[in-house]
């Protein structure tokens, strides 16, 4: 019997269902999503694993269509290849997610969530959190079912204004040539705080 005829349920992309079953894969997404672009060399001097691991699973993403090569450097020794997803894969909404197998949502909010505090541990290392066009801002709400479907409305506004922006800004960055723009990072989260029950 030949599934992929049939009218399955599908909660998840099986392709990528498969990529967030195996912890690197996932790190190589996020990273590839937080970064704009990464290779196995990086990911391998990141984390301390051999170059050929991260190869393989890198090249397991490629042959799933979730990644795709974008330039090439010459090393001593060596070529090193760039990949960048091939579209933002992190962006679920709010029916896709409710519908996602509970680990899968763990997988993707743990990878996310360590990529985050990662990202700001850096970014205030770097200075970055200095910056005059640095925002931050921290709320907390006590919600009822309604607010809460209030406050999703306003996050789903929000993203599809930013991801409007970017589509506009790659167009423009695209003329400058490889090495324009400022890599910057936008976060949006809600969840139920740890308290939340008290």
């Amino acid at each position: 019997m030949d599934l992929e005829e049939r009218k399955l349920r599908r909660v998840i992309d099986p392709v990528l269902a498969s990529a967030l079953a195996h912890p690197l894969r996932g790190h190589i997404l996020v990273t590839a999503a937080e970064l704009g672009e990464v290779s196995p060399a990086y990911v391998g001097a990141e984390l301390e694993i051999p170059v050929y691991y991260t190869s393989y699973h890198f090249d397991r993403l490629r042959h799933g269509s979730l990644i795709q090569q974008v330039r090439t450097e010459p090393r001593r020794g060596f070529t090193e290849h760039f990949f960048s997803l091939v579209e933002p894969i992190f962006l679920f909404d709010d029916e896709e997610w409710e519908r996602m197998p509970k680990q899968f949502r763990g997988a993707i909010g743990g990878e996310l969530g360590t990529s985050v505090l990662r990202e700001l541990r850096d970014a205030l290392r770097a200075g970055g959190l200095s910056e005059s066009d640095t925002h931050l801002s921290r709320v907390w709400i006590r919600t009822d079912e309604q607010a809460r479907e209030e406050l999703r409305e306003v996050d789903r506004e929000a993203l599809e204004r930013k991801m409007a922006i970017k589509r506009r800004c790659e167009r423009r960055l695209k003329r400058q040539g490889p090495g324009a723009g400022v890599q910057m990072t936008f976060i949006a989260a809600s969840f139920a705080s740890a308290h939340a029950r008290e």
